[in-house]
């Protein structure tokens, strides 16, 4: 059953650690890796809104978080932060409170969370933003624009009122009061574009040094994971010195390769036990 096109559906999801909330998220299309940065299980929870050409989804992560995915083919995707952040890191850049994060790039959800971080994620069917800047004849917009920047700094005003849309959005889904198309397609795909528009700086994505030597290590490790790993072994078949690996990985995720190889096991071994077991399918729930 396909969600009423004239209707946003309504899902809530919560899992107690990350391997639970990876494989319920999966269901709804997200290719996603959620890694604890944390020993201790740290709870995750998502409200969703979905029509046929519009998620909404709203997330809480208590713990700290490496997040890694890919948004549903076919949708532009933003995220936008609801507090004030702190320690937030997309792709290679710090971010602020106002900056929106397209997932529509070629690095997709690349992202370091901060405890109690909040956020809102937005998806929008492509053909259905082309439709809309099309009927406002805004010329002047290029969904080029979500894919070859993953930042975009907005003014305050903009992305205050696009986080009171997508609340008011969530509520009229959580209460099941029907919408009509034009409130929940078209406002929000109109108030998403006019504050990716409205920018104050720009950043486009690029592979920083450091960034090209860790993603390399963090593809050994992934291969290389059931076997043993040392950090000298790491250091010599990666051609990375062990002083410049250990700070790479301090600097961004907080953590030494040590400790990143050991929290990237016990995930494993979480997700092993889980794949024998049940557990909710958000795309059921939101389909009814």
């Amino acid at each position: 059953m396909q969600p009423d096109q004239n209707r946003l559906s309504h899902a809530f999801v919560s899992a107690q650690d990350a391997v639970e909330f990876n494989r319920q998220m999966s269901s709804a299309g997200w290719n996603l890796e959620f890694l604890s940065l944390e020993q201790a299980p740290s709870r995750l929870t998502v409200e969703a809104a979905q029509s046929q050409d519009l998620i909404i989804q709203k997330a809480y992560f208590a713990g700290r978080l490496r997040q890694l995915g890919v948004a549903p083919a076919g949708f532009i995707t933003v995220g936008m932060a609801l507090d004030r952040v702190d320690g937030l890191v997309f792709g290679n850049r710090g971010c602020t409170s106002n900056d929106l994060m397209s997932f529509t790039t070629n690095v997709g959800l690349d992202a370091i969370t901060e405890r109690g971080y909040r956020a809102f994620t937005i998806s929008v069917r492509e053909n259905r933003v082309e439709e809309y800047i099309e009927s406002q004849q805004m010329s002047g917009i290029d969904l080029r624009g979500f894919s070859s920047r993953s930042v975009s700094t907005t003014l305050p005003e903009f992305h205050k009122a696009l986080r009171i849309t997508l609340a008011e959005a969530l509520g009229s889904a959580r209460s099941g009061a029907p919408r009509e198309r034009f409130d929940s397609d078209f406002d929000i795909t109109g108030q998403l574009l006019e504050a990716w528009s409205a920018q104050n700086s720009i950043t486009r994505y690029q592979y920083a040094a450091s960034s090209r030597r860790r993603n390399k290590v963090i593809e050994y490790i992934n291969a290389n994971l059931s076997e043993p790993l040392s950090i000298d072994s790491i250091s010599r078949e990666c051609a990375i010195g062990r002083k410049t690996l250990e700070r790479d990985f301090k600097s961004h995720f907080g953590l030494s390769p040590k400790r990143y190889i050991n929290l990237k096991r016990l995930s494993a071994v979480r997700k092993d036990l889980l794949s024998t077991t049940g557990g909710p399918n958000i795309q059921a729930i939101v389909n009814g």
